[in-house]
């Protein structure tokens, strides 16, 4: 979800949004380096992508507040939820 939606959505300050954003692009960063890191094989890019997604999730978590983050996890787990219903439905 990107730092605009998470705005709207969990009513972000303007110093939260640029937080998240920071978070974001530097993850993104992180993750378009290790995969064009031709030493790693693709099981430890998998891995250490794993661990960056990781980090930025609970990067992001410090950003929020309680409620904030009660509606973020929720809105994350429904949309999990989502996305098993339509994979099952085309299967």
């Amino acid at each position: 979800m990107t730092a605009i939606r998470l705005q709207k959505t969990l009513a972000l300050t303007e110093q939260q949004t640029a937080q998240v954003e920071t978070i974001q692009l530097s993850k993104y960063a992180a993750i378009d380096a290790i995969n064009l890191d031709a030493t790693k094989t693709q099981e430890q890019k998998e891995a250490a992508i794993a661990q960056v997604k990781t980090d930025k999730e609970a990067e992001m978590q410090a950003v929020f507040t309680a409620d904030q983050l009660a509606k973020y996890l929720q809105v994350k787990e429904d949309a999990k939820k989502r996305k098993e219903i339509s994979g099952q439905s085309q299967e």
